[in-house]
């Protein structure tokens, strides 16, 4: 340590002798330092950080989701193997406060959940499996936020009443702060401010076996593996099935619990990861050529010090300790730009992006910057300390200023050539990702989204309890939005389209009875008279639902196109009949539907997804229970605006039913561009990533062709001496300039085809190896190329022949 304290403050006083090469180095180094922490900080939250909960390594969960009444049973069929397990599913709640409804975030959750979680109370007690008993007192555990904010943190809330979708509930627990539930970014129950038994919440779902929209929690018995608690509850599942006819063809997969939480969010963060890896090594090199052309100005300070003795491993261990002191000041640099970033990061990334994770700048994060910080200095400081221990004393003093800065040209021309190879690799994939994103943006969505507006709508079991009441409400709802002055068509739908839900039924289509496997499944939507014309979904055959479609009349669907196509292949489907495998229990067998009519395919889950068979039923001929939501769609008259109609619509809704709150209300262009948002984050962080790679290459090229013109200078002017046109040295430069270029795409594209093929499951429209993608590529690359290389040809262009021969 002693050795080196004379090293360190040698090093610390050149590089404070030289402001503008210490600031340029650091800059470098913090850029791609500065990027890669904010990025690690998030997959270090998110995919690295261990679950919040005690002994997460024994949490799984089950890859599908799974009914409540399927998961008690298996629960109870492996108890050696399982210690705990629950479901939960998000609840939408109207919370009736002082007289006036307001909409929170609720789940639902089974008896064991909690337990499995082993999560303790802030306060109270939590719930457990005697509160989800269909008879038991509704209970309630609210948020430690909810507890805070609209409760004022009064003890005296434990034991108090909340009333939610018109029900009385007893608050018996506070969660601790910052507790949520282990689903993904998307569940809506990860966000829950009010926690419900499901029997009492859900009551139809928590008695129905193909109700299957619930994450499952399971905690592994101590001692006991993966491996044998999949095989118990493997062999549970198959005696399940056999019993009951809603559960054919179930499967009961183990998956880690972390793995079902970040499963949507991984692909993104290591695609993220990779990109700023790039960035990073483009920074590095550039790190290294800055290095290098340090170190051959100052040979002849090195010859020096050799002759005054100090021997080549002395040299390169000062060399060394200055790139280790540069690396370490350009990461505390890149931490503190990570500190300013990473808030706006998170700010602006889209809703439900993420897995509720508290990312942040932690030991672990600073760890990473430190390690990142240590190796950049040593792997890419390396090379130029050897170089420059490797002083010939007698030839550097024999050489002049340009001859030494040109000793090593070849290998700084080579790195400029590694960075412009890296650009190209990132560049290649933000176009590539960029193409796919205008593909989607006008790719054709099945329904017409512009001006018309959402209206979500759900009705509490307490005072809807009667499918009779939810269809008088949904028919009421619908006289008053057609009689709102501003709305020209209107309908209601169970699903929005592109809205992140979508609910599946067996069916039986006419004439598959007598085959073995008579059953099928199609995606099932609600939908009132004018709902295809409030969506612009095409009506491609028959007619839709009209005013006569009731309660009394025959049952009637229309399906859609891919339906049409799958199970009536070549076959006039109007006036085929099919019904539900299974009836509402205590109505007998489910009746017969006549399809009325085929609509067109649309795009539902995703933009970029073809949808499968779909089936439309009307809201005036459900006997579903359950199903109490719904959309109601409009779409202005013209001079009317989306917000002016939604307020319109809002008051509407109150008059109707003063304690009901509405959910969201948004455009159907908003939803469009919600279901884009994650691309386009991704897509604008790669191509910030790209930008800043370019900035660093155009700096390395700079700095390489400036030094070439410094050490011709002698060449150039003897050229203009003799006759040379002034034009003919700014092209002989650039055309130098431009080869870089062409030797960066023949070593690039090798290795950009080889990155993109991780692209390829986030690529629409567009191929991995898109010539048009690459073309553009290769243009950016030589027009930033010829940008860089301007000025230092422009001087070589103007070089004073006399003066230049004087000077040597």
């Amino acid at each position: 340590m002693e050795t080196l304290l004379p090293e360190l403050r040698l090093a610390l006083r050149t590089l404070w002798r030289t402001p503008g090469f210490t600031a340029a180095a650091a800059i470098s180094i913090a850029l791609g330092i500065g990027a890669n922490t904010v990025i690690f900080s998030v997959v270090n939250a998110v995919l690295l950080r261990p679950l919040p909960y005690p002994e997460p390594d024994r949490l799984y969960s089950a890859r599908a989701n799974q009914s409540p009444l399927d998961m008690r049973d298996l629960r109870e069929a492996a108890r050696a193997q399982v210690a705990q397990a629950g479901v939960f599913a998000g609840w939408p709640a109207d919370l009736v406060r002082n007289g006036e409804a307001v909409h929170v975030h609720g789940a639902v959750v089974s008896g064991g959940l909690f337990a499995a979680l082993q999560v303790a109370p802030a306060l109270g007690r939590l719930l457990d499996d005697r509160d989800d008993l269909p008879r038991a007192a509704p209970v309630a555990v609210i948020s430690h936020r909810l507890f805070a904010g609209r409760l004022g943190s009064l003890p005296e809330a434990i034991g108090g009443e909340l009333v939610l979708n018109g029900t009385p509930y007893t608050v018996v627990g506070v969660m601790p702060e910052g507790f949520v539930l282990p689903g993904p970014g998307e569940d809506p129950g990860s966000a829950a401010e009010v926690f419900v038994p499901f029997s009492l919440g859900y009551a139809e779902a928590a008695g129905a076996r193909n109700a299957r929209f619930s994450t499952a929690v399971v905690r592994l018995a101590t001692g006991t593996t993966a491996a044998q608690a999949q095989a118990a509850l493997a062999a549970a599942a198959a005696r399940i099935v056999a019993l009951y006819a809603e559960d054919k063809d179930r499967r009961f997969d183990l998956v880690p619990l972390r793995d079902k939480v970040v499963m949507r969010a991984r692909p993104a963060l290591l695609l993220l990861f990779g990109a700023v890896g790039l960035l990073l090594l483009v920074s590095c090199v550039n790190f290294a050529n800055l290095l290098l052309a340090r170190g051959l100005t100052r040979q002849r300070e090195l010859a020096i010090r050799t002759a005054m003795g100090a021997s080549r491993a002395q040299i390169a261990r000062h060399l060394l300790v200055e790139s280790l002191l540069l690396a370490l000041l350009g990461g505390a640099c890149g931490f503190v730009l990570a500190a300013w970033c990473l808030p706006a990061l998170l700010a602006l990334q889209p809703a439900n992006a993420l897995p509720p994770h508290r990312a942040g700048l932690d030991a672990a994060v600073l760890g990473f910057t430190l390690a990142l910080s240590l190796l950049t200095g040593i792997i890419f400081g390396l090379v130029p300390a050897l170089r420059g221990a490797r002083v010939d004393l007698h030839l550097v003093l024999q050489q002049s200023a340009a001859q030494i800065a040109g000793g090593g040209e070849w290998l700084r021309r080579a790195l400029v050539v590694c960075e412009l190879s890296l650009c190209l690799v990132l560049l290649a994939g933000m176009g590539l990702l960029l193409r796919s994103f205008l593909n989607l943006t006008s790719a054709p969505l099945g329904f017409e989204p512009d001006a018309a507006v959402s209206l979500e709508v759900a009705l509490p079991a307490a005072r809807y309890g009667e499918t009779a009441r939810v269809r008088g409400f949904f028919a009421a709802l619908l006289r008053e939005a057609r009689e709102a002055p501003g709305a020209a068509e209107v309908g209601l739908v169970s699903e929005l389209p592109l809205g992140g839900s979508s609910i599946s039924h067996d069916l039986v289509p006419e004439g598959r009875e007598e085959t073995g496997r008579p059953e099928v499944e199609a995606a099932v939507r609600l939908v009132s008279p004018g709902t295809f014309r409030a969506l612009g979904i095409l009506l491609l055959r028959g007619r839709a639902f009209g005013e006569d479609d009731g309660p009394g009349a025959p049952p009637v669907v229309v399906i859609s196109d891919a339906f049409a196509r799958r199970f009536f292949p070549g076959q006039d489907p109007i006036g085929k009949r099919l019904h539900w495998s299974h009836g509402e229990p205590g109505r007998g067998p489910p009746p017969w539907m006549t399809v009325v009519g085929v609509a067109g395919d649309i795009r539902h889950r995703s933009p970029e997804l073809t949808e499968g068979p779909a089936l439309y039923y009307p809201f005036a001929q459900n006997e579903m229970a359950w199903r109490r939501w719904t959309h109601l769609i409009a779409r202005p008259a013209g001079g009317v605006s989306a917000g002016a109609l939604l307020a319109d619509l809002r008051a509407r809704l109150h008059q109707l039913d003063p304690l009901l709150a509405p959910g969201d209300a948004e455009t159907l262009r908003d939803v469009v561009a919600g279901s884009l948002a994650q691309r386009r984050f991704q897509m604008l962080l790669i191509a910030l990533f790209a930008a800043v790679a370019l900035v660093l290459a155009a700096v390395g090229i700079y700095g390489v062709v400036s030094y070439s013109v410094s050490r011709r200078t002698r060449e150039f002017g003897v050229r203009i001496a003799l006759g040379a046109e002034r034009r003919h040295l700014l092209r002989l430069v650039l055309e130098q300039s431009l080869a870089l270029v062409g030797v960066a795409l023949f070593l690039g594209s090798g290795a950009a085809a080889a990155a993109v093929q991780l692209l390829a499951a986030s690529l629409y429209g567009v191929g991995r190896s898109d010539p048009m993608t690459y073309v553009c590529t290769a243009i950016v690359l030589a027009t930033v190329t010829l940008a860089a290389s301007w000025l230092p040809a422009r001087r070589a262009a103007r070089v004073d022949p006399m003066a230049a021969l004087r000077e040597e």
